[in-house]
């Protein structure tokens, strides 16, 4: 074969990995990327053992469906309630930070965040919800938005490089590949008959 139809083999080669391989990263990363979360029933208290250091959110889910049972409550918070997160060994309380800016709805439920805290490393923890009867569920997780932005970008990266390479390696293919074609078509009508 040809080394300039070599290069452009190569160079679609690289384009089509780029489109494919970008994307297939981002989303096998998504999917199969084990998230720390729990689910439990408020008002009440459970332990929690995070896995690794991070901020992690507390979600009031006001539409649940959980082991047969529906949740289906205000979006707004009843009055009085009271949050306390605490290290369970030293029984120091972590700072809660109020945030109520994101929702997450899906075919499983919605739920909005209340607030976070930040872990400096795993630990055991206890989550007590207390100042109110009516029973909700309420979930514990790990954020991950710093997390899927940066699959993202190493996508558009995988794909940018790759793209821009593939299509230098065909451009530079095809232009080599018809300098040699003209060369040769000139050899042949200059050659004396």
């Amino acid at each position: 074969m040809n080394k300039y139809i070599s290069l452009i083999v190569l160079g679609v080669v690289l384009l089509l990995a780029g489109s494919f391989g970008g994307p297939y990263i981002t989303i096998k990363h998504l999917l199969h990327d084990k998230n720390y979360s729990i689910q439990f029933e408020i008002p009440g208290k459970i332990s929690a053992k995070p896995d690794q250091a991070g901020r992690y959110y507390l979600w009031d889910n006001y539409y649940a469906i959980i082991d047969g049972t529906t949740y289906n409550k205000s979006k707004e918070l009843p009055d009085g309630i009271n949050i306390k997160i605490t290290n369970s060994k030293s029984g120091k309380p972590f700072q809660f930070i109020a945030n109520t800016s994101m929702s997450v709805n899906g075919s499983n439920g919605s739920k909005k965040s209340i607030g976070y805290i930040t872990i400096t490393e795993p630990c055991s923890l206890d989550i007590e919800v207390s100042g109110f009867a009516e029973k909700r569920i309420f979930s514990f997780s790990r954020a991950r938005f710093s997390e899927i932005l940066k699959y993202i970008f190493t996508a558009i990266g995988i794909l940018g490089a790759s793209s821009i390479a593939g299509l230098f390696l065909i451009i530079f293919g095809i232009i080599k590949l018809s300098a040699k074609k003209e060369k040769e078509n000139q050899s042949v009508f200059s050659e004396p008959v």
